[in-house]
């Protein structure tokens, strides 16, 4: 939000200081009324307002500062958000699966559930959301009354955001608000509002998630707000090779054919049609099928064939980094890729962006998509409860 765009509009003024307001604890509670007023430059009175107004409904709580000493007079309070005050539902929608998961207002865990769509096309995708939304909610014995806003993600916009959004909410019996973004956005703020503490440093962050395709959004302002998103970049098909191979989508040597899972699942695949991966063969032979994580083990016992393919997309992947950050210089780049529960290619990694880089790792998450979208609807309700 930007207080020069708003003028003397005084209603859209305390908007936005509401907004700050919630904002502020969120980053920093337990947090005392004092703080807040010197750290967003507001009138005491008018933090106190809107607080007492939280505080009636439900949604904060008072804390006792434990002090050493007795004190007379009146004891400091803090203030912090009540977690199990609000409800968040999200959903996620990637290669073919879509979990749902159900938070509370700090982004714990009530509930979760993860299916297997039935087809690809809009009403079927839209259709499979509500109904694994409904199911998640009788198991969490949550009516929909009580959920305070929901998120959807989605790989890419192609659904329109208003239209789908109103479609869930019509299907799902949904007074809320719902908000839709795409994985790397969704993923992003889920960092961002759940698990602050990885990226607290940093002023902004490129967010690159790395699965059957690549995607980079990069947000900024990221300190003392929740951030605000400066790209969406849809990554994987910038062209490194104009001569190069097809990915499974026709662009011609992009980031996506050396450095996407799907990618590497067909190469992987092809050396084993030639006989060059021994070790990946054996490994296929006692599981049964190829997946990444048979990949990574065959990597990890040495299959040359299996390296060079690895060592390929690692080294593309560092180079996209390595351009990236010359043209928007964030303050680091998250990664989130299977690629890297082998910590050696992190180090590989890191050499081929070069010196000057942060680099900050995640384990990679299934549900990261879904708890995303919950963080997206976190983020709406806050803004505009």
């Amino acid at each position: 939000m930007s207080m020069g765009s708003i003028g003397r509009n005084l209603p859209r003024i305390k908007e936005v200081n509401r907004f700050l307001i919630r904002e502020n604890i969120y980053r920093n509670g337990p947090v005392s009324r004092n703080d807040v007023a010197n750290d967003l430059g507001l009138t005491l009175p008018t933090i106190t307002t809107n607080i007492s107004n939280m505080l009636n409904q439900g949604m904060l709580r008072e804390i006792p500062v434990i002090q050493e000493k007795k004190m007379l007079g009146r004891h400091t309070m803090l203030v912090d958000f009540v977690p199990s005050s609000h409800f968040f539902l999200g959903v996620g929608i990637r290669d073919g699966i879509c979990r749902a998961v159900l938070t509370d207002l700090r982004g714990n865990e009530v509930g979760s559930l993860t299916e297997e769509c039935p087809g690809d096309g809009y009403e079927t995708l839209l259709n499979f959301s509500v109904n694994i939304s409904e199911k998640l909610l009788e198991s969490c014995d949550v009516p929909v009354e009580k959920v305070s806003a929901a998120g959807l993600c989605v790989p890419a916009f192609r659904w329109d955001r208003k239209k789908s959004a109103m479609d869930f909410a019509v299907k799902l019996g949904f007074r809320g608000d719902v908000y839709i973004e795409t994985t790397a956005v969704a993923r992003a703020y889920g960092l961002s509002l759940f698990n602050y503490e990885r990226i607290r440093n940093y002023p902004s962050f490129a967010y690159l998630f790395v699965n059957s395709f690549i995607a980079c959004s990069i947000l900024t302002d990221v300190g003392p707000h929740f951030g605000r998103v400066a790209g969406e970049g849809e990554i994987g098909h910038n062209i490194f090779n104009p001569d190069g191979p097809e990915c499974e989508h026709g662009y011609k040597g992009c980031l996506e054919y050396y450095s996407g899972e799907l990618s590497i699942l067909n190469r992987a695949e092809k050396a084993l049609v030639q006989k060059k991966a021994e070790v990946l063969d054996g490994l296929i032979r006692t599981n049964g099928k190829l997946t990444m994580d048979l990949v990574l083990e065959a990597e990890e016992s040495g299959d040359r064939a299996v390296c060079e393919i690895i060592d390929e997309a690692i080294r593309y992947l560092g180079i996209a980094i390595h351009n990236m950050s010359n043209i928007i210089r964030p303050g680091c780049f998250v990664i989130e890729s299977k690629l890297f529960a082998n910590p050696e290619n992190m180090e590989k990694l890191k050499k081929s962006c070069g010196d000057g880089i942060d680099l900050v790792f995640l384990d990679f998450d299934d549900m990261g998509g879904a708890r995303g979208a919950a963080a997206v609807a976190v983020k709406g309700f806050l803004e505009n409860a």
